[in-house]
C-alpha cells in the first residue's frame, strides 16, 4: 500500500502534469540557440523532432525565424482537447520560418492528432506533400507550401480550418499530380477553406478527388485558384490544370463556394471531375480559364443538386466558357440575364495582381482585379443569399463593391456596423463589417468583465465591405464583446462561443 507521503507525491505530480502548460522555443540551429537569451522556464531545443514525444494540451512551441533543416518525416501525434489546444507557431516578430524538407525521401510533416492550431511557417521542398494532415479539428493559418514533390497541402482528416494559406510552385517528377490543397482520396467531412491561396501547381489549384464510397461535404471562401498547370518558369506542365476540381467516381463531394475566384488555369475554373455529390456556387468569378470556365454537366446522384448564384464568367475574347447541364439551377449569373460583359466593367483585367504580398495580419491582399467599375450593370444585379452586400442586391461575381443603382440600402450590416460569424466547431470568428469610409480599422475581442483576448494591428482599409478572420479555438465557451474601432469611433457585436 502507498504511505500517506506517496499518495502526497503522486497527487502534486498528477497536478502538476495537468495543471501547467510548457512552452518550448525551437531553434533553426545550435548558434542560434546559444545567442538566445530565454526567459525561465521555457524549453529550448533546435529540433521539433526532440519534444513531440512530450507536448500535452495547452503548450505551446514557438518556431524560431530561420531555416530548419530536416531529413526525415516529422510527426505530430499529440493531441490537444477543445479548452486546451496545441499550439506551434512561428515566433513573432522572428521573420521566416521555413521547414526545409529538401533532404528528405517522404511527406514534410504529418499531424495525425486532433485539436492542434499550426501557424506561421513555410513548408518546402518534401519530395512528397509538404503537409497532411491525418487528424481532425487541426487549424491550419498563415502557412505557405511550396515547391514540394506533391501536393503541398493534403488532408485526409476532418473539420479542419485552413485559413490564409498559400500553396504554389509545387511539382512531383512527372509533372502532373501536385495541387496546391488536395482534401481528396479518403477524405473526412467539415473541412474549411478561408482566404487561400494556389497557383502554378503542376496538378490543380484544388484537388477533392474523392477514392471512397463516402458522402462528405467542404467549404471554400474568399479563395483564389490561377494558372494552375503552368509551372514556376511558366512553361505548361502534365497535369490537368483546373482552378477548383472536387470528384469522384464512386462518392460523393458536396462542395459549397463563396466568393471565390478561379481565373488564368490551363484547363478549367471549376470543374465537376465525375462528382457526384452537390456544389454550390455563391458569388463566384471564373475568368479566361484556357478550356472552360465552370464546368458541371454530369447529373449529380439521386437527392443531390447543382446551384450557381450570382456568379461572373469574364473572357478577354469573349468567348463564354460554360459547359452546363440543363439540371444545373442558375440564378442570377452574368450569362443568365441578358448582361454583356466586358473589360470595361472591370478596374483591371491584369491577372498578376493576384500574386501580391498579403497584408501584415495575414490576410488577402487588397487587388482591382475583375473588381467592379462604378456605373456597371453588373452592381446590384444578383440575388440575397445570406452574404452581406450593398445597395438593394448583391452585385455579381467574387469581389462585391463599393457601388450601388440606388440610394443607399445596407443588408444585413449598417454603417458602420460588424457582424460575427462562428464556424460549426466555434475555432474560427468570422468579423464582417462595412466601412461608410476609408480609414484606419482596429478589431479586438474583449470578455463581459472587459479583458482583451485578441487585437489586430491597425490597418488601412477601403470604403466598402469587408471582413477579418480570428482563431477563437484556444478560449472557452461563453459570450464576448467584438470591436471595431474607425479612425477613433467604434461599434460593438456580441459573439457566442458553444
Amino acid at each position: 500500500m502507498f504511505s500517506l507521503f506517496n499518495r502526497l507525491i503522486a497527487a502534486i505530480c498528477i497536478f502538476s502534469f495537468y495543471s501547467f502548460a510548457v512552452t518550448y522555443h525551437v531553434f533553426p540551429s545550435q548558434t542560434a540557440l546559444k545567442k538566445s537569451a530565454l526567459q525561465k522556464g521555457v524549453v529550448a531545443t533546435t529540433s521539433l523532432l526532440d519534444i513531440t514525444r512530450q507536448l500535452q494540451p495547452d503548450d505551446t512551441v514557438y518556431m524560431r525565424g530561420g531555416s530548419h533543416k530536416y531529413s526525415t518525416t516529422v510527426r505530430l501525434y499529440k493531441s490537444g482537447t477543445a479548452a486546451k489546444r496545441i499550439h506551434v507557431v512561428g515566433y513573432p516578430g522572428d521573420g521566416t520560418v521555413e521547414l526545409d524538407f529538401s533532404g528528405n525521401d517522404g511527406v514534410g510533416m504529418v499531424i495525425d492528432a486532433s485539436y492542434v492550431n499550426y501557424s506561421g511557417q513555410t513548408f518546402r521542398g518534401a519530395r512528397d506533400n509538404g503537409l497532411l494532415i491525418e487528424g481532425n479539428n487541426i487549424t491550419i493559418s498563415r502557412c505557405t507550401f511550396l515547391e514540394n514533390g506533391d501536393s503541398g497541402l493534403q488532408i485526409e482528416g476532418a473539420n479542419n480550418t485552413i485559413i490564409n494559406c498559400d500553396s504554389y510552385y509545387n511539382k512531383d517528377p512527372g509533372g502532373e499530380n501536385a495541387d496546391g490543397f488536395a482534401p481528396k482520396l479518403d477524405v473526412g467531412s467539415g473541412n474549411k477553406f478561408i482566404g487561400c491561396r494556389a497557383w502554378q501547381n503542376s496538378d490543380d489549384g484544388w484537388d477533392g478527388y474523392l477514392k471512397s464510397n463516402k458522402d462528405v461535404s467542404q467549404s471554400l471562401e474568399n479563395c483564389w485558384a490561377f494558372k494552375n498547370g503552368y509551372l514556376k518558369d511558366g512553361s505548361v506542365s502534365q497535369g490537368n490544370g483546373n482552378g477548383f476540381k472536387p470528384g469522384s467516381d464512386v462518392g460523393k463531394q458536396n462542395w459549397t463556394f463563396k466568393n471565390c475566384l478561379a481565373c488564368g488555369n490551363l484547363s478549367k475554373g471549376f470543374d465537376q471531375n465525375h462528382n457526384l455529390g452537390s456544389v454550390t456556387l455563391y458569388n463566384c468569378t471564373a475568368a479566361d480559364n484556357k478550356k472552360y470556365d465552370y464546368v458541371e454537366y454530369e447529373q449529380p446522384a439521386s437527392g443531390k443538386s447543382a446551384t450557381y448564384k450570382n456568379c461572373l464568367q469574364f473572357s478577354s475574347s469573349g468567348v463564354k466558357g460554360l459547359n452546363l447541364g440543363s439540371f444545373v439551377q442558375v440564378t442570377s449569373c452574368s450569362w443568365s440575364g441578358g448582361i454583356e460583359v466586358d473589360a470595361s466593367d472591370f478596374e483591371s483585367t491584369d491577372l498578376s495582381e493576384l500574386t501580391a504580398p498579403r497584408k501584415s495580419d495575414g490576410s488577402l491582399p487588397d487587388i482591382k482585379y475583375l473588381h467592379i467599375k462604378e456605373g456597371s450593370d453588373l452592381i446590384d444585379a444578383g440575388t440575397d443569399v445570406g452574404i452581406a452586400f450593398k445597395g438593394k442586391a448583391p452585385d455579381l461575381g467574387a469581389f462585391e463593391s463599393s457601388y450601388t443603382t440606388t440610394v443607399e440600402q445596407e443588408n444585413t450590416v449598417s454603417p458602420p456596423g460588424i457582424r460575427v460569424k462562428l464556424t460549426a466547431d466555434n475555432t474560427i470568428m468570422a468579423i464582417e463589417y462595412h466601412l461608410p469610409k476609408e480609414g484606419v480599422v482596429k478589431l479586438a475581442v474583449y470578455t463581459l468583465s472587459g479583458k482583451r483576448l485578441f487585437e489586430t494591428a491597425p490597418l488601412h482599409k477601403t470604403q466598402g465591405l469587408g471582413a477579418d478572420y480570428i482563431d477563437v479555438g484556444s478560449i472557452t465557451s461563453g459570450l464576448y464583446i467584438c470591436s471595431l474601432i474607425l479612425d477613433g469611433v467604434g461599434t460593438t457585436a456580441q459573439a457566442v462561443l458553444r
